[in-house]
């Protein structure tokens, strides 16, 4: 019998995921993060709240990913997405999340820098009335 595994290098560039961890998950609880496929790899951006600002972070670097028929494995990040599903789980199949998919990285940005405003919104809203 012989297993094996296949890597599609390359079938994702110029697509991304927006992915949002469950309340639950350990990291990041609640918030979103995005998942932009180029050359062969990946990089990462989020969203965050320093003080009372939200702000998109991340970097650049690219970083390694596989695929198969039913899975893409996030390496560096101890991720995998469900191809079928968009489930985000832990490498022991916890699951994180949910993810969405863009078609290019630019549709992906404009949802994300929404999402940050929106978030911005909400938090500033919450603020309101407060004594100290």
């Amino acid at each position: 019998m012989f297993l094996t595994t296949q890597s599609f290098t390359n079938q994702l560039d110029g697509k991304s995921l927006l992915c949002k961890y469950n309340i639950t998950a350990p990291v990041a609880p609640g918030y979103p993060t995005a998942y932009y496929f180029t050359e062969g790899k990946y990089y990462s951006r989020y969203i965050r709240r320093k003080k009372d600002k939200y702000s998109i972070g991340g970097s650049k670097t690219l970083l390694d990913y596989t695929t198969n028929d039913s899975d893409i494995k996030l390496l560096t990040h101890y991720k995998i997405i469900k191809r079928k599903t968009l489930i985000m789980m832990s490498d022991n199949y916890k699951e994180w999340g949910k993810c969405g998919v863009f078609n290019n990285h630019e549709d992906l940005n404009k949802k994300f820098n929404e999402i940050k405003i929106q978030l911005q919104k909400e938090y500033n809203k919450n603020l309101e009335g407060n004594k100290i």
